[in-house]
Parts: C-alpha cells; structure tokens; sequence
C-alpha cells in the first residue's frame, strides 16, 4: 500500500511539472477551478484562467482537469464517495503554489428517546 501511495505522489509531481511548463507557455498566470463529487463520481465542474481568454487545446485542458481534480483527491481519498465534497483549486503559475479549499459533505442524525413522560 505505502509503495501504491508513493508511486502516486511521484507520478502527480511529475504531472505537476509538465502541465506546468505547459500552461506557462500559453501565458497563463493563475488557474482556478471548481470541482465536486458524490455517488461515486465526479469531476472538474469550471475552469478559468488569467489572464482572462487564455485557451488551451482539447487534450492539454483534459490533462489539466484531470491533474486539478488528483489534486484534492490526493488529500481527501475517496471523497466522491455518498453525500460527497466539494470545493475549489487555486494554482498560482508565477509562485508554483497550489491551495486547495475543500468541504465534505455528510448526513447526521439527531436521536431522543423519552420514556415515561
């Protein structure tokens, strides 16, 4: 398992660099994007870019989405599964920095029992 994890994490670095030299090459400066998942799926809901009208090709923007939702699934595994989570990715181009916001969803039960009342 802990060779399964480290071989995950070196693949997502290795993505990270070369979806990075890609978008800097298409002059963009930051992405953000919006992400949510639940009864077992999900997926990369909005992207955006600045500078604003910046485009990226079919497959280096499937690339991206994919990277973008490993991101938060690296973090929090399995947090597609039932009610689900959500939230978004930030990555600043120019700093190389990531910041993930992430909410999970849950339901809760309150019980009261009464006897004799």
């Amino acid at each position: 398992m802990e060779a399964m994890v480290r071989a995950r994490k070196e693949q997502l670095a290795a993505d990270r660099k070369v979806i990075l030299e890609i978008l800097r090459q298409a002059g963009i400066a930051r992405v953000e994007a919006r992400y949510d998942g639940y009864g077992d799926s999900g997926n990369i809901e909005d992207v955006t870019f600045e500078p604003a009208g910046v485009q990226l090709a079919a497959g280096p923007l499937e690339e991206l989405k994919d990277f973008l939702w490993a991101v938060p699934y690296e973090l929090h595994p399995g947090f597609e599964i039932n009610e689900g989570g959500y939230g978004e990715v930030t990555w600043d181009l120019v700093a190389d920095r990531i910041d993930v916001s992430h909410n999970e969803r849950f339901t809760d039960t309150n019980h009261h029992e009464h006897e004799d009342v």
